[in-house]
């Protein structure tokens, strides 16, 4: 992307997209499906792609010169040049919100869809706080919702058929701002499966494995920071970053 690209370290994304919803985490999903029927080549110079796929009969390139810089499009063809260029900017945040993967206090795999009715059932009351909590004993995931309506809560049940892997260390609970974590829901309905995690500080991970087009997977990944409690019972919250 940039005149000073090098090559990816191995295990390491090629790109990462942060996006405040779904949605074009999603499109972006479904723009990038195509790789598979196309040659795709990432060069100092930008990105490019076979004309023949894109319909076009002369060639596109991506290109990125600086961080902070715009987004140009190049589009080249019968001697026509055209160039389109897309303002970006540099995240006030840019560094991801820890997780630290060495000590988690728990890690539950089920169906995304699960969760995704969960969520609708504590949504009618309009809760502002959304409180997870995990135990080795009944009950073993709690989601509980509170707002100036009242408040729910819904338990799932420890089996194979809900549960597809649970894992806790101790018992857990935090409580996170309800709009961002109904951010990913629109992550919630595309995916197939989730794994939910949390690690001794609080944070939350929510992983989703989203199945494209050849029997492939891609994965997004929400981390949110937890309120945090004070003595004098007034609670502040962090920042919600998507990778």
């Amino acid at each position: 992307m940039a005149n000073n690209l090098v090559a990816p370290v191995a295990g390491q994304p090629l790109f990462r997209a942060v996006a405040s919803s779904t949605r074009p985490l999603y499109q972006l999903l479904r723009c990038v499906n195509f790789t598979k029927q196309i040659h795709v080549l990432v060069t100092e110079e930008g990105i490019r792609f076979s004309n023949q796929t894109l319909g076009i009969g002369g060639t596109c390139c991506l290109q990125l010169e600086e961080e902070g810089g715009p987004l140009s499009i190049i589009i080249e063809e019968s001697g026509v040049r055209t160039v389109a260029n897309l303002t970006t900017y540099v995240p006030e945040i840019p560094e991801d919100i820890p997780f630290n993967r060495d000590e988690l206090a728990y890690k539950i795999i089920m169906q995304s869809r699960y969760l995704l009715d969960g969520l609708a059932e504590l949504s009618p009351n309009g809760p502002k706080r959304l409180t997870i909590t995990t135990s080795k004993n009944q009950p073993y995931l709690t989601l509980a919702g509170t707002g100036d309506l009242g408040s729910s809560v819904v338990d799932f049940a420890k089996g194979r058929e809900l549960l597809e892997t649970f894992a806790v260390q101790e018992r857990w609970a935090q409580t996170y701002k309800f709009d961002l974590i109904k951010s990913s829901t629109e992550a919630m309905r595309i995916a197939s499966k989730i794994s939910l995690r949390g690690d001794r500080q609080g944070v939350l991970s929510l992983q989703f494995m989203v199945e494209v087009e050849g029997g492939g997977v891609s994965f997004l990944d929400f981390r949110f920071v937890p309120f945090i409690s004070h003595e004098d019972g007034e609670d502040d919250s962090g920042d919600e970053q998507d990778d």
